[in-house]
């Protein structure tokens, strides 16, 4: 029956065929479907099922899964029979999609019979594989019936018992009746396997019954027959091994044992031999066949098989035939013909059995009829016999030709034989001995010769390219070949050249080729160009003359810097036939003009056109002269240098390399390099930060340049300042001392490297913290020692005790807490003593512990001596007792008094209390009251005894006021009060008062109680104090600390952003900052506090949000980004800032001429001085994309930079190629151009000059002083204001005329004048000290400067001529946000006003909230920014009553000029010296009004915006400029005149007045003083020292200063 249909589609054919294959026919087909070379492979099963235990009723699948190729076949048994046939058993077989079978038994209603071992077995014709897995159904034992089992006679008989049931006793085979085994042969296995060994067919036939037993006891039973069957015996026959063509044979093959009935039958190769022609097989009888040839062919050879098969088994016997054949031709050998030189094969090919070999001979010429032998193998060289017989001539020679023999042989018959011709064509050549070059004169007779060989007949042709050679050529045949001659009667230069001879004939061609050389004096060489350049050697190549035919013995290559003549030059030879020289030694950055002449016997030709070119720069050769260091703190040094020697510098310094490293260590360890830029006069400075204190460094400095750094100068040793030690004293330990009122202690020193210092010795404290107070006393002492006994201390009283190492610089980190507990001492006396009558003859008496305690009390004694007795009595008493009631009193005066006792001994008495007793009993209160500390949320319970007849009635208030009673106040039977839940608020006296009658002068009435509640602490005031590029410094106060000392404080932050977990850290209760490091740098964090008392801990602070200092990566101007060479693009990577962040990579993109796309470059490139990218088109415009990232971001800038054939600026790259010029200077187009615009300019300059001194004359003409002549005098003084502010320096040149002024520093062949300064042009300053005189070892500061005018947009002016790299200048973090509105628009120079001054990064402290450190920039939303630093050498500024008078009512100036400074601090940025503190207060700003005054600082600009900050890291002072201020205003009765200047400020005493550094207002001032004569008297403005500035502005005086205008 077909199950199901299996769809095949075959997708190898043009058209695919669908096939719908029965499912039966699976495994016959599945072949035709593999893929061509598919392997069969054997069945695998990819599921199996399990063994289950069952109870009888449930229905059950069993299911294997397999696979293979071609698809296997699944078959199942039961104990090894088939399953057996019912209605409740179905085996179900279908293919999955992924070609695996699916077999799977479902058993419906299983019973007990069902059990038993299930195999399924998965096979093809690759091979099976099977598994088991029993089924075993609780019930009965019961046997299945078994078939008939066939055994074969000799092998092996295996049967299993087919026994079911669950569980089964034993399984037991018996014969006949008897129990197996009964042989040695037989074997019974537990599970009821029956295993017979060479089965005999007499002893081993009939039947065998298997019984099965279960738990019960019963047993069930069922038998097999087993029916032995004997294989087929057949007897050997062999064939005759000399069997040849034509002749019979017969064979026969005889079964001699084995059951019938069988079947024999005869095959050649595994084919019916009765399919074989000529072969016929017939039976003799049922056990014999005999196979008959009657006529032997090759066709009959192969291997016979006789096959006898039976029910038993099949057997075979084979045996092979062979029919001896003679040799025969497959391919006879023929004649043949090669061409010298040439291989062919001759093929030799025969057939016959055994195979013939096949060899071959060659005829003798001198020995006609005789034969040699070939024994070359055809492999190489020469003729030889190849493997398959044919005769292989490899590289045919003339010797070659002639007869050969081919010859097969086998053994059959004679042989075979065959002679062949070889012919070897020989093809033209010429004689290796020509004469292949031929020199003569010019106008001489020259005879060009050529002799050719090979067979008849040969073709000569004479052949040239730039003459006609064929019309004075001569051909003659010689012996051997021809000989061909061309003579040229007179030889002219256009003859020199390549002469070709060519012969030819019916076999090739071949050709000679011969050179005439004309000799005469050689062309000029041409192409001069540089192929290699180095520092000192330049590899220069060049194309010899045009007139190659002219032989050149030797090239002269001259060369010599540019400013030296010729005669003073130097010249290289090399021989005629090189083009490459190498020139040197040279001097490294040095021009060069090289020309190159060729030269020969006859004479030299002209020099070719000089080359322009510089040598590579290298690293310097000599190190930084003068280096000099000095101690700044315990962990910076300042390095001072000179530069090196200027002719070792070797290009252009870009900066220096500053290395510190251990000097104490013996010089291990590498030095540690900082980069810092040029300084001032070449030279440098750096503070170097981050060191040990206390520690020797060697410290070296090197100069670089863009090809590397030089050598390093000798090292000088420096010590750092002495710190506080690092480390705590160690094994800190402490006793109590004699009395109880001291402490010793002991400790060791810190390790020595923690020391930072010579320690002048320790400072010890120790701390004793009251728990029922907030007081906290605090013991310090010095001592020199490593012990130290302290006295005066409490008894029996715990202290904290730390140690802390000291030096010069003061005390180190302390230890960790250690408490200590001083001895007991003898007890104090209790604290008061009532007594007071209480009945008659009674009296009760009251008192209070020792305070403080002085040890563990023990117990009191009570001493009362009666009226009119010496001797008192004692009444001990528990420690715990409070009170206590005497009887039997006789009247009189009584006196009582206690002591207290410890165990060290009794204390001292409390002073005596007397009673009288009486017969009427007085109202008192006898409980003493007292202090009472308690927690907040806890009872207290206040006694208040009462004594009197009648018992008195308590009263209790709270100070003074009643209490009224509640649900947590409530008065008790006794008097007492409770109070339950007790809270902050609950705090007070509570006096307990009783109103009598009959009071007694002695008795007390009242008793009061001090209530004091302890509650958590509050939670601190938290700001940040200072911020770092990783660190960020908290400071705390505390807060309400709730009645209890603080013990400890907690210090919580995390990441901003990204929700990330909390760290913390612990600190003691002494601390009131902390520094948190490891941070990142520009990112936000958050930051709170948290205070511990002994009653809790306190709520955490108002989370702070808090950023490091750190931006992204400010780009330097956009020309300063990259610079073009002739070949490719110098892109400066080192002019970035960091923004306070190190650059960690750079992103280069690249965007091609005409090209829309960006090419990604470098998506990883590391920070260095300058990348640069090659291989570009010479004269395009090539977009740059560069991203620079950091931790706080990342900056991209795009500019377009251009190649050239000069490479503009910067022109020339590492390595590159450069070409003499084609050209005359005089027909330069670039020449040209520069000679024109030099004239215009020229021609502009001098009309201007005469129309300004036109205009001067009218002017000095003119009487009037009207307001159009003062408004042109404004003019001329704006125009001169708007130049200075190119130059806005900190130091200010004397007052020069009106005219363009040179900029100092630079070179005197590149000057530049105000008005072709770059909006963005870096300078370097000099600085000036004291008197005006010049540090020489201060490194140059480098200041920024922008200009904006609105008539003309921004200013372009002329690009510096060398791409030397500016000194990096740090940014502070905050420094984006001044000077602009709050998500206002950020212009390229607002880009740059966030660069700051070396000392941004210099550290303070300050105890303002984090709120106090950034700048509203609300309020500066009308205002522009000055960054001033706080800078020692900022100078102040004065205010004159008469520039007020003269100016306060004119109009501002209509164009808006932005003025960005930044000046810089002499300090390097890595400074650690702490900024003064300024405490920066607030003042009104005036906002009305569109009016300015000109008076004071900018007023000439027309600035209507303008303020100005002073910042440090953390602290910033406000010069506020107001927008309007009313003529002759009174600075001192406005608001705003309590914040500022006085109108003549007196600077403090030691002020120099040749100080010449001048701030910006100042430098407008002056400006104003030059060109207004009435204004001549006015005061000059000095500038602060340094030490005076600090002290100016440190706070001192509690003043703000505040600029007026």
């Amino acid at each position: 029956m077909i199950s199901g249909f299996i769809i095949f589609i075959d997708v190898k054919k043009e058209s695919p065929v669908v096939d719908k294959i029965p499912r039966t026919h699976l495994g016959n087909i599945w072949r035709n479907y593999l893929p061509e070379g598919h392997p069969d492979s054997a069945p695998v099963l990819e599921y199996r099922f399990i063994s289950q235990t069952l109870q009888p009723g449930p229905s059950v699948s069993l299911k294997c899964i397999a696979s293979g190729a071609p698809t296997p076949h699944v078959s199942w048994t039961l104990d090894g029979f088939p399953l057996p046939q019912h209605d409740r058993l179905v085996v179900g077989q279908y293919v999955g999609m992924g070609g695996a079978v699916v077999s799977h038994v479902n058993l419906t209603g299983v019973r007990a019979e069902d059990g038993g071992a299930y195999t399924c077995v998965a096979s093809n014709r690759a091979g099976s594989t099977s598994h088991t897995a029993r089924l075993n159904v609780y019930g009965p034992a019961y046997v299945r019936p078994m078939s008939v089992v066939t055994a074969v006679a000799g092998e092996q008989l295996l049967i299993s018992c087919p026994a079911a049931g669950y569980p089964l006793a034993q399984i037991t085979w018996s014969r006949d009746g008897r129990t197996l085994p009964v042989t040695a042969r037989q074997n019974v296995f537990e599970n009821g396997t029956l295993v017979v060994r060479s089965v005999q067919k007499s002893a081993d036939g009939g039947s065998y019954t298997c019984k099965a037993q279960d738990k019960q006891g019963r047993t069930h039973s069922a038998s097999a027959t087993v029916q032995v069957l004997v294989p087929p015996k057949l007897s050997s026959f062999t064939l005759r091994r000399d069997l040849a063509l034509g002749e019979r044979v017969s064979v026969q093959c005889t079964v001699n044992g084995g059951d019938t009935p069988l079947v024999i039958t005869w095959t050649k190769d595994g084919v019916p031999a009765e399919s074989i022609t000529g072969t016929q097989v017939r039976p003799l009888d049922q056990y014999t066949t005999i196979l008959t040839i009657n006529h032997l062919t090759p066709l009959h050879s192969g291997n016979y098989t006789c096959t006898a098969t039976n029910d038993a088994a099949t057997v075979r016997h084979t045996a092979p035939l062979n029919v001896n054949v003679p040799p025969s031709w497959i391919e006879a050998p023929m004649d043949t013909s090669v061409t010298l030189g040439g291989t062919v094969i001759i093929p030799c090919h025969a057939q016959g059995f055994p195979t013939p070999k096949v060899s071959w001979r060659k005829t003798r010429e001198d020995q006609p009829g005789q034969y040699s032998p070939i024994l070359g193998s055809g492999m190489g060289l020469g003729v030889g016999v190849a493997s398959n017989g044919s005769l292989v001539v490899v590289g045919a020679r003339a010797e070659d030709e002639g007869q050969y023999l081919c010859e097969a042989s086998n053994g059959v018959g004679g042989g075979l034989s065959a002679l062949v011709k070889l012919t070897v064509n020989a093809p033209p050549r010429f004689d290796s001995g020509l004469q292949q070059t031929v020199s003569v004169r010019r106008g001489a007779r020259a005879s060009l010769l050529c002799h050719a060989h090979g067979d008849p007949p040969i073709t000569l042709i004479w052949q040239a390219t730039h003459t006609h050679a064929h019309d004075h050529s001569v051909v003659r045949e010689v012996p051997g070949g021809v000989r061909g001659e061309l003579v040229i009667p007179s030889v002219k230069m256009e003859d020199a050249g390549e002469f070709t001879c060519t012969a030819s004939n019916t076999y090739g061609t071949d050709s000679f080729l011969v050179k005439l050389v004309v000799q005469d004096v050689p062309g000029s060489p041409h192409g001069l160009r540089v192929s290699e350049r180095g520092s000192r050697y330049l590899s220069v190549s060049w194309l010899p003359p045009t007139t190659t035919h002219t032989p050149v013995d030797k090239y002269i290559v001259q060369f010599k810097p540019t400013r030296a003549s010729w005669s003073d030059g130097e010249e290289v030879g090399v021989g005629g036939d090189m083009t490459t020289a190498r020139l040197a030694p040279l001097v490294p950055d040095t021009q060069y003009l090289v020309r190159i002449l060729a030269a020969n016997h006859l004479g030299s030709s002209p020099h070719s056109e000089p080359l322009q070119v510089r040598t590579e720069g290298e690293a310097p050769s000599a190190p930084p002269t003068s280096v000099r260091a000095d101690a700044l703190s315990p962990t910076s040094l300042r390095v001072m240098w000179d530069p090196p020697p200027p002719h070792t510098h070797h290009g252009d310094l870009l900066g220096y390399n500053v290395g510190v490293r251990r000097h104490d260590l013996g010089g291990e360890g590498s030095y540690n390099f900082s980069v810092v830029g040029v300084g001032g006069g070449g030279g440098g400075r750096e503070v170097v930060s981050g060191l040990r204190a206390w520690v020797q460094y060697a410290v070296v400095v090197r100069g670089y340049n863009i090809h590397g750094a030089g050598p390093l100068s000798l090292p000088v040793i420096v010590r750092t300042m002495e710190d506080v030690p690092s480390a705590p004293p160690v094994g800190v330990e402490c006793s109590g001392g004699a009395g109880g009122s001291s402490l010793l202690v002991r400790w060791a020193p810190p390790s020595p490297i923690n020391h930072n210092g010579l320690l002048q010795g320790y400072r010890l404290t120790l701390t004793r913290l009251d728990d029922s107070t907030e007081e906290v006393e605090d013991l310090t002492r010095m001592t020199n020692g490593r012990e130290e006994s302290v006295g005066g201390l409490r008894p029996w009283t715990n202290y904290t005790v730390t140690v802390a190492a000291v030096t010069r610089a003061g005390a180190g980190v302390t230890s960790p807490d250690l408490t200590c507990t001083t001895r007991e001492d003898v007890a104090g006396a209790p604290g008061g003593l009532r007594v007071l009558q209480s009945g008659v003859g009674a009296a009760i008496l009251t008192w209070l512990p020792p305070d403080p305690p002085t040890g563990l009390l023990l117990g009191y004694t009570l001493h009362h001596r009666p009226p009119h007795n010496r001797s008192p009595s004692q009444h001990p008493l528990h420690a715990h007792a409070t009170s206590h009631t005497l009887t039997l009193l006789a009247h009189g005066t009584h006196q009582f008094w206690m002591t207290a006792r410890t165990r060290v001994g009794e204390g001292p008495p409390t002073p005596t209390a007397k009673l009288t007793i009486v017969d009427q009993v007085p109202s008192g209160v006898a409980s003493l009251g007292g202090k009472v500390v308690i927690t907040q949320g806890e009872d207290v319970r206040l006694v208040c005894v009462t004594v009197g007849n009648p018992p008195p009635t308590p009263t209790w208030t709270i100070d003074g006021r009643h209490i009224e009673k509640n649900g947590r106040f409530s008065q008790e039977v006794d008097g007492s009060l409770m109070l339950r839940g007790v809270e902050r608020g609950d705090r007070g006296n509570y006096t307990c008062s009783i109103h009598s009658v009959r009071k007694h002068p002695y008795v007390h009435t009242s008793t009061t109680y001090t209530l004091h509640v302890q509650v958590p602490p509050s939670a601190p005031s938290v700001h940040i104090a200072d911020a770092t590029a990783s660190t960020l410094m908290v400071s705390w106060t505390a807060g309400d600390k709730g009645g209890a000392a603080v013990r400890s404080w907690a210090v919580w932050w995390r990441a901003a952003t990204g929700g990330g977990s909390w760290y913390t850290r612990e600190l003691g209760r002494t601390h009131s900052k902390y520094i948190i490091t490891d941070l990142q740098c520009g990112a936000e964090y958050q930051v709170y506090v948290t205070s511990r008392t002994h009653v809790g801990v306190s709520p955490p602070s108002r989370p702070l949000t808090a950023r490091t200092s750190g931006l992204p990566p400010v780009a330097p101007p956009t020309r300063h980004v990259a610079s073009g060479n002739s070949t490719g693009i110098w892109v400066w990577l080192g002019r970035w800032s960091d923004g306070g962040c190190p650059i960690t990579h750079f992103t280069l993109e690249l965007r091609r001429p005409r090209d829309s796309t960006w090419t990604t470059l470098a998506s990883s490139l590391a920070p260095q001085e300058v990348y640069e990218v090659g291989g570009l088109r010479t004269g395009a415009t090539f977009g740059l994309r560069l991203t620079a990232h950091n931790a706080a971001g990342a900056t991209t800038t795009t500019v377009n930079t251009s190649t050239g054939p000069g490479g503009g600026l910067g022109a020339q790259s590492p390595g590159g190629l450069e070409e003499a010029p084609h050209n005359p200077l005089h027909t330069d187009p670039r020449l040209l151009a520069s000679a024109a615009a030099s004239a215009l300019a020229l021609a502009l300059t001098v009309a201007a000059a005469v129309l300004c001194l036109r205009r001067r004359a009218a002017a000095g003409r003119s009487s009037r002083a009207s307001q159009e002549d003062q408004e042109v005098e404004e003019n001329k003084t704006n125009l001169l204001q708007q130049r200075d502010a190119y130059y806005a320096t900190v130091r200010k040149p004397q007052p020069v005329p009106a005219t363009l002024e040179r900029i100092p520093g630079t070179r005197e062949k590149e000057t530049e004048y105000s008005e072709d300064i770059y909006p963005y042009a870096t300078f370097q300053l000099g600085e000036g000290r004291g008197g005006g005189g010049q540090d020489d070892t201060a490194t140059a500061k480098f200041q920024t400067f922008v200009f904006q005018d609105a008539r003309y947009g921004v200013t372009e002016g002329r690009p510096p001529t060398s791409p030397s790299r500016p000194t990096p200048i740090k940014t502070h973090g905050r420094s984006r946000s001044h000077g602009r509105g709050v998500g206002g628009p950020r212009s390229e120079s607002e880009e740059y006003d966030s660069l700051q001054s070396d000392t941004d990064t210099e550290h303070a402290t300050s105890s303002r909230t984090e709120s106090s450190i950034h700048l509203d920039s609300a309020t500066l939303e009308n205002q522009a920014t000055l960054h001033l630093p706080l800078d020692p050498h900022l100078a102040t500024l004065e205010g004159r009553p008469e520039v007020h008078a003269a100016h306060g009512s004119r109009k501002a100036a209509t164009r808006n000029v932005h003025h960005n400074l930044i000046y810089h601090a002499p300090e390097s940025s890595t400074s650690t010296e702490p900024s003064p503190i300024l405490e920066r207060k607030s003042f009104p700003r005036k906002t009305e009004g569109s009016k300015v005054s000109r008076v004071g600082a900018f007023s000439n600009r027309g600035l209507n915006k303008m303020a100005a900050s002073i910042r440090g890291v953390t602290q910033e002072t406000s010069l506020s400029f107001p927008k309007k201020m009313g003529h002759g205003s009174d600075p001192k009765s406005s608001d705003d005149g309590k914040y500022g200047f006085t109108r003549k400020i007196t600077p403090p005493v030691g002020f120099s007045s040749s100080h010449n550094e001048l701030s910006e207002a100042e430098c407008d001032l002056e400006i104003r003083k030059r060109n207004n004569e009435s204004e001549a008297a006015s005061g000059s403005y000095i500038g602060h020292s340094r030490s005076q500035f600090r002290s100016y502005v440190s706070g001192r005086n509690n003043k703000d200063y505040s600029i007026k205008v």
